[in-house]
Parts: structure tokens; C-alpha cells; sequence
């Protein structure tokens, strides 16, 4: 399947198709991202798990891109593009759009048996990571240690990251407490939620800034699950600019 060029093949910068084992080919998009961009990896996965083939379009991670403008007016990634040019543009639209079109044998965004409180409890969980994890932990540490470090725009600010790494130690309490009575979020299966929370860490894992040796079994077992699946090995090949990520990155049994 085609899809019609919205841009000039002269701006993109690399695109290709993606899929896992039993994808249907019916169900294909056109995925606009960029591999350090939490919420791209988020989407990645959750169209990987619902058997999408997916076009890769990769993007520069930057907000005055007047590339991505003419598609999308929010400026943000990413952003999905269906064939006859019919785009979802915003992350929560795409959200929206992967529960409400989620494969009900499947199970694998949102459980379609899960009661309306359940719902709500795994929507609060993907809220949270996908701001106030992001803006908190995630975003000083692509600011610093990868947009900083590769356009040598400045030196890498170390109390901006010291006080991130302070974060996420308070945000990981959070995520064992969400782990305590179950293998993933506060379900028994993986679901949307789990996707946020992996998305995040997959930067911070990339860049070197979580100790495994000092985490908590019960997350280091659950990241270790969602590791595993082909959805998420496919966006661990993925490599940022210039960085090498640590040797256990892409180890299921780190």
C-alpha cells in the first residue's frame, strides 16, 4: 500500500515499514515520530501490539519544525496519517482513537471487559507519565543529555539533571506501589498504560541514568515482561543520533 506524499521526499529523513508476526495488512498507518521522543515510542508499540503494519516517517525532534506544521498544526509528535491523507493529530486523539478501535480479542491496549472504573484508573496511569513523569523526569534529560550534547547549543545543565534523577525516585515509588498487586499497571495484562510508563523509561534506560542494581525486583521484573515483547524490541533497535546506549539495553534479562 501506498501512501500519497504529503511532503517532499526532500524533508523526509527516513522512513520504513515495520510489523510483528500475524500483522494484517489491512491495517496499516503511516506513523510520523522520533525515536527520542517518549510519546512516538508509546504509539510505536501500542500499533505494533494492535497488528498494524506501520510506516515509519522519522522527524527532528524540534518544535519550530515548518515541516510538521504544514501536517499538523500543533507543532508536537507524534502524529498518525491514514491512507487518503486522514491524519489524527494529537497525541491524546491518538490515544482516544487506539482504545476505541482496540481489537477486543486482542486485549492489548485496553481490555474491553474492564469496567468503567478500571478504565478511568488505567487512563490516570497513562495521564501521569506521559506529563507529569515527562515533564518532571524525561524532558530535563532529553533536553540535557541528548538535544544539549548533540547540537553543542549548550552545555548540559547538571542541576537540571540531578534534580530529574531526584524525580524519578519519587516517580519510581509511584510505579512499584502501581505494581504491588499485579505483574503490570493495575492489571493483570499489559495494556496502554504500561506502553507510557516503558516509553519514558526506554530514554532514561538509553541514556545510562537508571540503576537497575539499585531498583526495586518488582519493576525490574515488569520492564523485564515488557521487554520482551516484539511490539517493544522493535523500538529498543532504534538508535538516537550519535549516543551508543549501556550493553543491557536491548537484554530482557538485564
Amino acid at each position: 500500500m501506498v501512501f500519497k506524499a504529503l511532503r517532499s521526499s526532500k524533508v523526509i529523513k527516513k522512513m520504513r515499514t515495520e510489523s510483528i508476526e500475524g500483522s494484517d495488512n489491512r491495517k496499516v498507518v503511516q506513523l510520523h515520530y522520533s525515536s527520542i521522543c517518549p510519546f512516538s515510542r508509546m504509539v510505536r508499540i501500542a500499533l505494533l501490539e494492535q497488528k498494524y503494519e506501520v510506516h515509519l516517517v522519522e522527524e527532528a525532534y524540534v518544535h519550530d519544525n515548518h515541516e510538521i506544521l504544514a501536517i499538523n498544526p500543533l507543532g508536537t509528535l507524534p502524529f498518525m496519517v491514514f491512507q487518503g491523507n486522514v491524519v489524527i493529530k494529537n497525541l491524546w486523539s491518538i490515544i482516544d482513537y487506539l482504545i476505541n478501535t482496540n481489537d477486543a480479542s486482542r486485549h492489548t491496549v485496553m481490555p474491553s471487559f474492564f469496567k468503567n472504573f478500571e478504565r478511568a484508573e488505567i487512563l490516570f496511569n497513562v495521564e501521569w507519565f506521559c506529563t507529569k513523569f515527562f515533564n518532571e523526569v524525561t524532558l530535563p534529560i532529553i533536553q540535557q543529555k541528548i538535544i544539549n550534547f548533540t547540537t553543542r547549543r549548550a552545555p548540559p545543565n547538571s542541576t537540571s539533571i540531578r534534580n530529574a534523577l531526584r524525580n524519578m525516585h519519587i516517580h519510581m515509588e509511584y510505579l512499584k506501589l502501581s505494581l504491588a498487586e499485579s505483574n503490570y499497571i493495575e492489571s493483570s495484562m499489559p495494556t496502554i498504560a504500561d506502553y507510557s510508563a516503558a516509553a519514558q523509561l526506554s530514554i532514561l534506560d538509553y541514556t545510562g541514568d537508571i540503576m537497575w542494581n539499585s531498583i526495586n525486583k518488582r519493576i525490574k521484573g515488569w520492564y523485564s515482561l515488557i521487554k520482551s515483547r516484539s511490539s517493544f524490541r522493535a523500538v529498543l533497535r532504534d538508535r538516537i543520533l550519535s549516543l551508543s546506549p549501556p550493553s543491557h539495553y536491548e537484554d530482557p534479562d538485564f
